[in-house]
């Protein structure tokens, strides 16, 4: 799903949003990339939040806490992503309406 949107949408925006599209595309699948999009949830979602706002000392480059500000924006992507497989029909509303 994220591909087809990458691939339909993204190509849209400016350089400096594509590379924040991507960062939230990377994340997603990094923490949900098996999990079939119909079943990615509320809490789902929380736990990407949460991920975004501790960061990960870990991962090679470390990824550093995102403030409040950046967190909430990439939420409202992640929710666009959605938005948009519900448009092409790739998902019902429900899973839209639950995030």
């Amino acid at each position: 799903m994220t591909d087809g949107y990458w691939a339909a949408e993204a190509v849209h925006y400016a350089v400096s949003e594509q590379y924040t599209i991507r960062s939230v595309i990377e994340l997603l699948c990094e923490l949900y990339g098996d999990l079939p999009a119909i079943d990615f949830g509320p809490l789902s979602l929380r736990a990407v939040r949460n991920q975004m706002v501790s960061g990960d000392p870990e991962r090679q480059p470390p990824r550093k806490p995102w403030n409040r500000a950046t967190v909430n924006r990439q939420v409202q992507r992640i929710r666009s992503i959605f938005r948009w497989a519900v448009g092409q029909q790739l998902l019902p509303p429900y899973v839209l309406d639950a995030l």
